[in-house]
Parts: C-alpha cells; sequence; structure tokens
C-alpha cells in the first residue's frame, strides 16, 4: 500500500492528468488480465478433440464461457474505475486546463477502454501458442496429402463419382445435357455435332464458349431461344451457337458412375491448385494399374491416419475392396455410410451390402426325362459317374455389417491447425472494439464535460430524431415508393442538419442546455454523414458503376478508418469548443 501511495504521490505532483484517470492502474491491471486470459487459452487446448471442438479459432472464445467471463470482469473493472475517475473534475470546477488537455483525456479514456475489452485476442493467441506446441505443420500437411490420395476409396457420396464431377484428364471438366426422348434431340441435344447414346439416354458433352458470349453482349447480339424444358436449360438458355461440343466416345464407360471420375478434394486447407492437379494424376496412374496390392497399401496408410486421427470406422479390408471394384473396372456399387448406422436403420441398410458371388450345385438327372429337361441338362457339365449335372449360380453374400467411416470433426481439427500456422487478421472484431471503445469514452467524455442532465436530455432527443426518421421514411413508402436511396437520403439529411445545428447553436449562442444536446448527439451523426454519404453515392451510381467506380473502391479498403479518423477529428474540435460552451449562461 505504501508503494501505491507513492507512485499516487509522484503522479498528482507531476501528471495529475495520468493520475486523475487512474491510467497507470487501469493499464497495470489490463496488462495482468491480457496474461491472464493468454494463460487461460493456452490451457483449454491439450488434444486433438480439444482443438476440433470448435467450428473456427475465433470460436473458442466468442462460442465459450470464456466470452461471459471476459464481459463480466471488463464490466466490473470499469465501473470501479469509472467511480474513481469521476471523483474529480478539473473542468466542471473551474480549475485552469492546459489547451488539448480535454482532447488528451478522451485519448487516454479510449486506451484504458479498449486495452480492457481486447483479451479476446490474448486469449486466442494462448491457444494458437499451445497448438504450435502440440503440432507441427509440415507434418499435419504430410497427413492431409494422404487423406486426399485416399480419399477417392472413401465411397461417400455417388454424386462425387458421376462424369459431370470429372476434372481430369483433358477435355474435362465439361457440363452435359441428357435425354431419354428422341423428340428432344435437335432440341435439348445439337444433332449436328457429336453426341452419343448410353443406357438409353443420350448425352452431349460441351463447354459454355464465354468469349463469344461477351462478345455477343458487348455487340447487343440476341439469339431466340426457342421452346426448351428444364433438362435443356444450361447457361439461361444459352443456344448451340454457345456450345462448344466434345466427342468423349473413349470415355462412354465412364457415364455410369466410376471411381475414375472422382476429383472431389477432401481436405483443402494448404492445398494449392498444383496439389489438386498432382493428386488427380495420383488417382488416374492409381487406377490404370489395377493393382489390388498398391491399392491396398493405400487402404493401409489410411488405417494408420484413421488411428492417429482417431477416425471411428468398422472397414474391413476385403470387404472395402470388394466395394472399390476393380474386378468391374471400379464401377460405382454403393455408398460407405459416414457415420455409425442407428439400431433402427440396420436392418434396411444391410438389404444394400452384399457381395455377388458364385456357386456350383449338384443336381442330379431325373431317371425319365422329358425332350425339354433332355436339352435343358445337356447344357451343363456332369459329375463323373454322370447321374449329376453341375450347375453355376450366382448368390448374394450379405455382409454381416454396415460398414461405414466417421470423421467426425478431422475437418474442422484440420481448419484450425492450418489458420494458427497461417493466420489471418479478425479485421471485424478488432472494427467492432475500436468502435465500442470509442463509444463508451465519449459517453464518459460528455459527462465529464457536461451533467448527466445532458446525456439523458441527449438519449431522448436521439429517440425523437429517430422516431421523426421513421415517419419520414413511412410517408416516403406510402406516397413515393419505398426505396434504399430515399430511405438513406432521409437518414443522411437528418443527420447533416443536427451537425449544422450544433455548430449554429454554438455560434449563435443558443440556450446553454440545447446546445449541450446539439452537440452531444453532433459527436454520434458526424461518423454516420460520412458512412450515409457513402451509401447515398454508392445507390446513385448503380449496380454495374460500383464495382468500376475508383472512390467506392477506395473506401471499401479504407473507408473505415477514414470514419475513424473524421471521427476524432471532429471530437477534438469539440474538446477546443467546450470551453466557449462552458463560458455561455444558463
Amino acid at each position: 500500500m505504501e508503494t501505491i501511495k507513492k507512485i499516487n504521490k509522484y503522479l498528482v505532483e507531476h501528471y495529475p492528468l495520468i493520475w486523475n484517470t487512474r491510467l497507470v492502474w487501469m493499464l497495470t491491471f489490463a496488462v495482468v488480465l491480457h496474461l491472464a486470459f493468454f494463460i487461460a487459452g493456452y490451457f483449454s487446448v491439450n488434444t486433438q478433440k480439444d482443438v476440433s471442438s470448435h467450428y473456427s479459432l475465433e470460436g473458442f472464445y466468442f462460442d465459450s464461457p470464456a466470452i461471459l467471463i471476459g464481459v463480466l470482469i471488463s464490466i466490473i473493472s470499469l465501473l470501479i474505475w469509472i467511480i474513481f475517475y469521476l471523483k474529480n473534475n478539473a473542468f466542471k470546477n473551474f480549475y485552469p486546463l492546459k489547451k488539448g488537455t480535454l482532447f488528451i483525456q478522451f485519448c487516454i479514456l479510449f486506451l484504458i477502454f479498449f486495452t480492457n475489452i481486447t483479451h479476446y485476442y490474448s486469449y486466442k493467441k494462448g491457444i494458437t501458442t499451445k497448438i504450435k506446441v502440440l503440432y507441427d505443420w509440415e507434418n499435419i500437411d504430410a497427413d492431409i496429402k494422404k487423406f486426399n490420395n485416399a480419399a477417392i476409396f472413401f465411397l461417400k457420396n455417388r454424386s462425387n463419382y458421376t462424369i459431370k464431377a470429372k476434372q481430369y484428364p483433358e477435355p474435362f471438366p465439361l457440363q452435359v445435357v441428357s435425354t431419354e426422348r428422341t423428340d428432344y434431340l435437335g432440341v435439348t441435344i445439337d444433332t449436328t455435332r457429336a453426341y452419343l447414346r448410353h443406357d438409353g439416354e443420350f448425352h452431349q458433352f460441351f463447354k459454355i464458349d464465354e468469349e463469344l458470349i461477351a462478345k455477343d453482349s458487348k455487340n447487343n447480339v440476341f439469339t431466340e431461344d426457342g421452346i426448351y424444358d428444364e433438362e435443356s436449360y444450361v447457361r439461361n438458355n444459352q443456344p448451340f451457337k454457345y456450345r462448344i461440343v466434345y466427342d468423349i466416345s473413349s470415355y462412354k464407360e465412364l457415364i455410369t458412375p466410376n471411381l475414375y471420375n472422382f476429383s472431389q478434394e477432401f481436405i483443402s486447407y494448404g492445398q494449392d491448385s498444383i496439389d489438386y492437379r498432382n493428386r488427380l494424376i495420383h488417382y488416374q496412374k492409381l487406377l490404370d494399374k489395377k493393382d489390388e496390392s498398391v491399392i491396398s497399401n493405400e487402404l493401409d496408410q489410411f488405417y494408420n491416419l484413421a488411428k492417429q486421427y482417431e477416425v471411428e470406422h468398422n472397414l474391413k479390408k476385403e470387404d472395402w475392396l470388394y466395394l472399390i471394384n476393380l474386378e468391374n473396372d471400379y464401377k460405382y456399387i454403393i455408398n460407405i455410410q459416414d457415420r455409425k448406422p442407428q439400431k433402427y436403420e440396420i436392418n434396411k441398410l444391410k438389404l444394400n451390402y452384399f457381395k455377388t458371388k458364385k456357386r456350383v450345385d449338384t443336381i442330379l438327372i431325373p431317371n425319365t426325362q422329358h425332350k425339354k429337361d433332355y436339352l435343358y441338362y445337356s447344357r451343363f457339365p456332369k459329375t463323373a459317374d454322370g447321374k449329376s449335372v453341375l450347375i453355376e449360380k450366382d448368390y448374394d453374400e450379405y455382409f454381416d455389417y454396415i460398414p461405414y467411416c466417421d470423421f467426425g470433426r478431422l475437418n474442422i481439427f484440420f481448419r484450425n491447425v492450418y489458420y494458427t500456422f497461417h493466420p489471418t487478421f479478425d479485421i471485424a472484431s478488432l472494427y467492432a472494439f475500436i468502435i465500442l471503445s470509442l463509444i463508451f469514452s465519449l459517453l464518459i467524455f460528455l459527462f465529464k464535460t457536461t451533467d448527466i442532465r445532458n446525456i439523458l436530455l441527449s438519449v431522448v432527443a436521439a429517440g425523437i430524431v429517430l422516431i421523426f426518421g421513421i415517419l419520414l421514411i413511412y410517408i416516403a413508402d406510402k406516397y413515393l415508393g419505398f426505396n434504399n436511396r430515399i430511405g438513406i437520403f432521409i437518414a443522411l439529411l437528418l443527420n447533416i442538419l443536427i451537425v449544422v445545428f450544433s455548430i449554429l447553436g454554438l455560434i449563435g449562442k443558443w440556450r446553454k442546455t440545447l446546445v449541450s444536446i446539439l452537440f452531444s448527439l453532433a459527436l454520434f451523426a458526424i461518423p454516420l454523414v460520412v458512412l450515409f454519404s457513402y451509401l447515398y453515392y454508392r445507390e446513385l451510381l448503380g449496380y454495374p458503376d460500383r464495382t468500376k467506380d475508383l472512390f467506392i473502391l477506395w473506401f471499401d479498403d479504407y473507408g473505415f478508418w477514414f470514419t475513424i479518423i473524421i471521427w476524432i477529428i471532429s471530437i477534438y474540435f469539440y474538446s477546443k469548443s467546450i470551453r466557449k460552451w462552458k463560458a455561455l449562461t444558463e
């Protein structure tokens, strides 16, 4: 306590503003608070399950009790600080203050608020530090590549194995139109160019000629589309002239779902286009080998990864290889379930999982044979004694289980690890913290320079302005037809009027209370004037020009900081003008 007293005595004698705002103690508390949240974040993750417990790194704070604890600590600490801070008010008691002191005081308030509500960053930093201790990105990246290499055999979704999903080799990927009806030929399918028939359906594969569409659009060229049904709805019913048709007769068998069509990326984090291309080449070479031992090695790699990353599954290699269907050129048979089936599902699902096998039945030849029987039995080989025939039949051998592979939250785990090693700054949260700090600092600053009565009257006035604005929008909607432009203009006009009247009130020496209310409202209206001016200008441009206008592009990148700077400058001028307001008679 003696040390604290000595420090306070030194501050009050040499730096009264720092002493009055309790800056030293609040910054000290903020440092301790940030350190505590860093430690809490560090020890909140210890296993893979912990790392994957939230969809994003931000979720560890915002979707957990940490945010409630943080908010409560911030509220309690700031309330205690405000009680001590408001005890002494040099401005209200007419103590002489140097120029700029009030603005510096506001800046200190902002610093205190900002440092005491941003412990989220420390909590997140603790989590990412622990993840870096637990995992190495090079090893994780190698395992992601192994998972992706094995993904072709996961058989998760039939649509991923259709020819529409195929991305490699050239000329894939392609769009396709199909129809069973011959009377649609020439309507959905351009019969003057390559098309094929497979399993009772007609198919045409093509790409859209984007350059020709852009050229015709630029030259305002339009082509009659004719009448199309939903099967032919391709790129807004673009006519045949925009199709670049390909003859894929050599890939005809792949129209039926097949492993050769698989091009899906199982885990994308940390993987670039080169990795993706190499993986597609790997799939092609792997399948072309038609070597069960090579595929078996890939499955073994998966079993090791599944054990390491706690992937729940019951896949037996023999049955898995059967579903991969090497013997039948990898034709897709059925999905592997993506979760453990519930009891009520088992009996129904069991009917889908079986192996078609052959067996030889020994059938005794009847003593008396009709001519038809004789012809029937003569088609089959006989036993050595000639009394029986050997008849080969197909039969279904059902699995004694339902194969499944539940990856759970594995993708979320890899996501959180990836963003730990390749962070992207959470700019949205920074914007929110800055705005909150400015609002709370400004409210305390206004209370410090005026009084609670003026603050409450300002809140009432703000409510009246809001009601008036809503009323104007309602009238505009009723008589003019509401649109965004009118609503934004009304909001912009009201905020401009508040700023103008606050300046006129000070210059014209209006009633002191009225000037105080107008200034309080103006300090919050100024950033809104900037924002609504931008929005109104954006509405005036219309959609096509928004993407090209240099001011719009600049404001999208730097508008927030520009608005904040204008806001702070307005507070600076307020801190200078408040002396004139103080000199006004009651």
